[in-house]
């Protein structure tokens, strides 16, 4: 989770094949997050994820 200027965004991390997401359901639901990141063979490349500026999540 990263905060900025009141904003909130997810970023759940999967390094196996099973993409089960409940854990970030549950987060949506509490957090109400402006933005969902998912990095990991089935989301966002790690390798993509790490070059992008911080700022440019929101």
């Amino acid at each position: 989770m990263l905060e900025y200027k009141n904003q909130i965004v997810g970023i759940e991390v999967k390094s196996g094949a099973k993409q089960s997401s409940s854990g970030m359901a549950a987060f949506q639901k509490q957090f109400q997050p402006k933005k969902i990141y998912l990095v990991g063979d089935t989301g966002l490349p790690w390798q993509d994820f790490l070059k992008i500026n911080p700022i440019d999540l929101f």
